[in-house]
């Protein structure tokens, strides 16, 4: 009995303390929350606000960008294969998925939900340091004190993404003060739904090929590829004709393509656009190539541009044949054929789009690389056993303290920094060894420098950076106007979005300025169909041609709305130079012309655009 009652007391004494750390507890925390609990509601609300449009606007970025904020490293094309690393749509610069670079290697690109999960969290960082949370309540001033350091955690999720915010905030008033910490903010959005889907459909061309397939499928059908004629007149074909039916074939195909879901109606005549990536979906998806696009197209035998097949029955010894009339003409022609397709996704109020790159070699797709990487057998930037010496200056000779860079093939190896010893910026380091690399300097303010220089042996160099000047843009926008202003160099190109973006840094050089300007309004594209017909050889049993027939097949073209309509535009010419140092501000007056009424009157505008001249003011 006695240890019962002991064990009984014990108990007692243990639920006291605990009623007593709760009364403490309700006292130091409770309590002043009570007697700020409509001051931090509204502190909260204003917070989260700002989380919100911070974290959408993060993500009306990476649905442009094919799922990147922070673009990737712009990889140049070549002759051979004229494809950068994005592909330009109306002036924006959208990273390619899948991508064959200047000596043809394939490579994906595609961010993966951490990646964008990461630079949507420093996005808002970098935003709520601008966050406003002060506010009067009853003619007294709330004192809100923000701390330095913030942390931001984002889970995109598929239908909503939920932010948590380490940020600690006190709230101040009448000598009583409340610290909050820790934020929990859920914002709706199908951005997650769509990058599923859009993952789904690229792991599905990355192992089907299906963009190839149905590409293949055209061209036998619109360009002579195997085929055999009775006829003893020889027959020619232009390859920039046959491109820009191919072209055509394919801007009015593409576009038909559907995948298995919901988002249409379904019927047995168009089994053939419909693609399967695995389950059905409920985004609406479109698939996009215009002639506009860049095209790669190569075929074999040709001579000077032009495809011939030469007829049997009239060469020596054959004379025979063609008096009989039975002369006949057979061909084969070997293609090479690569170009963009845009796959956009939306879903509600919701977006997101991704290039991939189409490729038919010698008559067949492409080999299938459904994993990122795999095309790199080794990483170089493990092998550094070659010395280097580097100094780097601006154009003045005065020491700048830069990061070095080797790129070797499509690797890029940090190297270290120079710094300012001695009156001089200078790095000894080790590189890898490498024939014709880039040795590159980057540094704050600065545009990257970069020399061709082979590491097979020892050496030293010298990089001198150009300066940037950091500029204002103004356009003159009325309110419900936008524009796309961009600045194009033989190095570069950089993209402003008015009015959302205001600043833009240059370096010294000759900028080609193009600015397209889009007005609130409504076009509606009603869904319709376009019969296009080819004629197909028949074969008899002995596979012979024995007639042609005409095959005819339906092209549907899908409803769709534009928000924003092109209105107007211009080009222009800038020169950037040191003066600019002491300017800070661009000036740009954008042609207007008649707002379009519906789609077949804006590729006029495009015509109007580039012959138009803007008026540009710098001050």
């Amino acid at each position: 009995m006695k240890k019962i009652k002991k064990a009984q007391v014990s108990l007692y004494i243990i639920i006291a303390i605990a009623i007593i750390a709760l009364a403490f507890f309700s006292f130091i925390y409770i309590r002043p929350r009570m007697f700020l609990g409509k001051e931090t509601a509204k502190v909260e609300n204003k917070l989260e606000s700002c989380v919100e449009a911070s974290v959408k606007e993060a993500l009306k970025i990476a649905g442009i960008q094919a799922g990147f904020i922070k673009l990737p490293e712009f990889v140049k094309g070549s002759s051979y294969m004229p494809f950068s690393n994005y592909l330009n749509f109306l002036g924006l610069t959208v990273p390619y998925w899948f991508y064959v670079s200047g000596n043809n290697i394939g490579y994906v690109q595609k961010p993966s939900l951490d990646e964008i999960e990461k630079q949507v969290s420093e996005f808002v960082e970098e935003n709520l340091k601008h966050c406003n949370l002060e506010f009067e309540n009853e003619s007294e001033i709330i004192e809100v004190e923000k701390g330095k350091e913030i942390d931001v955690d984002v889970k995109i999720k598929t239908k909503e993404v939920k932010v948590d915010v380490r940020w600690p905030i006190k709230i101040k008033l009448k000598g009583k003060e409340i610290l909050i910490e820790k934020h929990k903010v859920s914002v709706k959005s199908y951005f997650g739904l769509l990058y599923e889907t859009a993952s789904e459909i690229f792991d599905a061309e990355q192992k089907q090929l299906f963009l190839e397939n149905y590409s293949l499928d055209i061209l036998n059908l619109y360009a002579p590829v195997t085929g055999f004629e009775l006829s003893c007149a020889p027959k020619t074909w232009k390859v920039n004709e046959i491109e820009e039916n191919l072209k055509k074939a394919l801007e009015a195909n593409i576009q038909t393509l559907k995948v298995k879901g919901n988002y249409y109606k379904a019927s047995k005549e168009r089994k053939y656009f419909e693609v399967d990536v695995g389950k059905p979906t409920n985004v609406n998806v479109f698939f996009l190539f215009t002639r506009d696009f860049p095209f790669k197209l190569e075929v074999w035998p040709s001579e000077n541009g032009i495809l011939k097949a030469e007829p049997i029955g009239l060469q020596k010894g054959l004379e025979v044949l063609s008096a009989l009339g039975f002369c006949y003409l057979t061909y084969h022609f070997v293609y090479d054929m690569a170009f963009p397709v845009l796959v956009q996704l939306s879903y509600k109020d919701d977006f997101f789009q991704f290039p991939v790159l189409v490729l038919i070699y010698r008559n067949r797709p492409r080999i299938s690389e459904a994993e990122p990487g795999k095309v790199l057998s080794f990483d170089i930037c493990e092998h550094k056993n070659q010395l280097v010496k580097v100094k780097t200056y601006d154009e003045n000779m005065k020491p700048v303290e830069a990061r070095i860079y080797y790129k070797c093939f499509n690797q890029k190896c940090f190297i270290g920094e120079t710094k300012i010893e001695g009156g001089e910026a200078f790095l000894e380091a080790k590189i890898p060894q490498c024939y014709n690399g880039f040795l590159i300097a980057e540094a704050s303010g600065f545009k990257e420098a970069k020399i061709k220089v082979s590491s097979l042996e020892p050496f030293e160099a010298n990089l001198f950076l150009k300066p940037k000047y950091k500029l204002d843009v103004e356009a003159d926008l009325a309110k419900d106007e936008k524009a796309l202003i961009v600045f194009d160099s033989k190095a570069f190109s950089f993209s402003l979005y008015l009015p959302e973006q205001k600043e833009i840094e240059l370096s010294e050089g000759t900028y080609n300025v193009t600015a397209y300007l889009f007005k609130e309004s409504r076009i509606e594209l009603q869904k319709g169909t376009v019969e296009k017909c080819v004629e197909v050889p028949l074969l008899n049993v002995f596979g012979m041609p024995k007639e042609l027939r005409e095959q005819c097949f339906t092209l549907e073209i899908p409803e769709q709305e534009l928000g924003y309509v092109l209105s107007g535009g211009g080009k222009a010419t800038l020169y950037v130079d040191e003066t600019f140092s002491k300017k800070s501000k661009i000036k740009i007056r954008i042609n207007r012309f008649a707002v379009p009424e519906n789609i077949e009157e804006i590729p006029s505008l495009f015509t109007l655009i580039k012959s138009s001249e803007l008026e540009i003011e710098v001050e």
